[in-house]
């Protein structure tokens, strides 16, 4: 009876990584930045009424979101309204 508990636990941990790599996978997949950019800029354009423009986007499902880059012109689009090198968006599946 102990046997089949321990390779209940081995297989239901194993399943589990499994199907965090296949998310993990799954997220860098879909979620790439080209793809990102080409939803996120036109909607925020429209928002704002001014020109964005973003280096890179990296989404990593245990990190966070990580975003390069980011410029968001005047509305003349002379000058820099906002500028950041980089911005980070981190959080936690699981609390403390």
């Amino acid at each position: 009876m102990k046997k089949k508990l321990v390779w209940a636990a081995a297989i239901f941990i194993g399943l589990v990584c499994v199907l965090l790599l296949g998310l993990s996978i799954l997220v860098k997949t879909y979620l790439k930045s080209d793809a990102l950019k080409s939803l996120i800029i036109p909607k925020v354009e429209k928002a704002t009424g001014r020109k964005l423009s973003i280096g890179e986007i990296h989404v990593s499902l245990f990190k966070g979101i990580v975003v390069k880059g980011i410029i968001l012109k005047e509305r003349d689009g002379s000058r820099d309204f906002l500028k950041a090198d980089e911005f980070v968006l981190d959080y936690r599946l699981w609390p403390y």
